[in-house]
């Protein structure tokens, strides 16, 4: 029997306007100031109980936010 496999809440319809929603509210990296592949990053992580909601959301560019993703793991 195949494994089930559990929806990636990245990929939902709500993350995704509400991800373009916080890219367009910030129009560019809050980081660097980039324009260039934005998307929405949890100030406080889900796993640290961080909400899907604008207040918790800010927009980073691909490379900030890969930074910031390998910062939070490195401290963990």
């Amino acid at each position: 029997m195949p494994a089930l496999r559990r929806a990636d809440p990245y990929e939902q319809p709500a993350w995704r306007a509400l991800s373009r929603f916080v890219v367009s509210r910030d129009g560019s990296c809050r980081q660097c100031g980039s324009s260039y592949y934005l998307s929405a990053h949890h100030v406080i992580p889900r796993s640290e109980g961080g909400a899907d909601h604008p207040a918790n959301l800010i927009a980073l560019c691909g490379a900030c936010h890969r930074r910031e993703d390998a910062a939070r793991r490195r401290a963990a």
